[in-house]
């Protein structure tokens, strides 16, 4: 009896395994890639009171990083073309934008959400000038890259 049972147990174990077998994909390989690609690099010095503004156009759904550094923190503003043209509009006074920070040092990664001319404005409000050492845009492109062995049926 001790053996029947042992014998339809090692056989429904090999039938569980096969349908398992067949039934079952690998992955031979799985790695992502990310390619960046500078849309601009410039050394700027932005005077006292005034605004530079690099600008470049993008398409919706790109993935851009923008980095500076300057001699200390300074305003940046992400603009489209219609928040800028109205921040300038204004004299600089009443701002419009995407997104905005304060500060001496940046490095983020940003999804630009529609087809435009974007700006990446640096606004200094101080009565001195601030030197940007490096303001650079690069364009981020991930790449999944998959390779699938298939065992057949």
């Amino acid at each position: 009896m001790r053996k029947i049972v042992s014998e339809t147990m090692f056989i429904l174990l090999l039938i569980g395994m096969a349908t398992l077998v067949f039934n079952t994909q690998l992955i031979k390989a799985q790695h992502t890639a990310i390619l960046e690609t500078m849309l601009f690099s410039y050394s700027i010095q932005v005077p006292a009171r005034e605004v530079r503004a690099p600008n470049t156009l993008l398409t919706e759904g790109t993935h851009v990083r923008i980095a500076f550094n300057s001699s200390e923190p300074i305003d940046f503003f992400c603009q489209d073309s219609v928040e800028y043209s109205q921040s300038a509009a204004s004299g600089w006074v009443l701002l419009y934008y995407h997104w905005s920070d304060k500060t001496a040092n940046m490095n983020r990664i940003y999804v630009i959400p529609t087809t435009d001319d974007w700006y990446f404005t640096l606004a200094n409000y101080e009565y001195h000038n601030v030197d940007v050492y490096n303001i650079t845009l690069y364009q981020v492109t991930t790449y999944e890259i998959r390779a699938k062995a298939y065992q057949s049926a």
